[in-house]
C-alpha cells in the first residue's frame, strides 16, 4: 500500500498521468517522451524492445539511445 502512495506523491509532484507513471520510471524518458510513447502505444519496456527497431527515424538520437540502453536493460544516466 505505501508503494501506491509513494507513486501518487510522484505523479502529482511531477504533474504525471497514471497511464504515463511507469513510462516516466524509466532512466530519461520525461513526461514529453512517455506521452509520444504511450500515443504510439508503447505502455512498458517489453513494448519498447518489440518496438524499438520501428521507431528508428521517428526519434532522435539520444532518445533513441536511451530507448536502446532501456531495451538492453543497461541503466542510462538520470532522468
Amino acid at each position: 500500500m505505501d508503494e501506491f502512495f509513494e507513486d501518487l506523491e510522484t505523479r502529482c509532484k511531477k504533474r504525471i498521468p497514471s497511464e504515463l507513471a511507469e513510462l516516466c520510471k524509466l532512466p530519461k524518458i520525461s513526461k514529453g517522451r512517455a506521452r509520444f510513447l504511450h500515443n504510439m502505444g508503447i505502455m512498458n519496456v517489453e513494448a519498447i524492445r518489440e518496438n524499438l527497431g520501428d521507431l528508428e527515424g521517428e526519434i532522435d538520437d539520444s532518445f533513441h539511445k536511451a530507448l536502446k540502453d532501456i531495451s538492453d536493460g543497461t541503466r542510462a544516466e538520470g532522468n
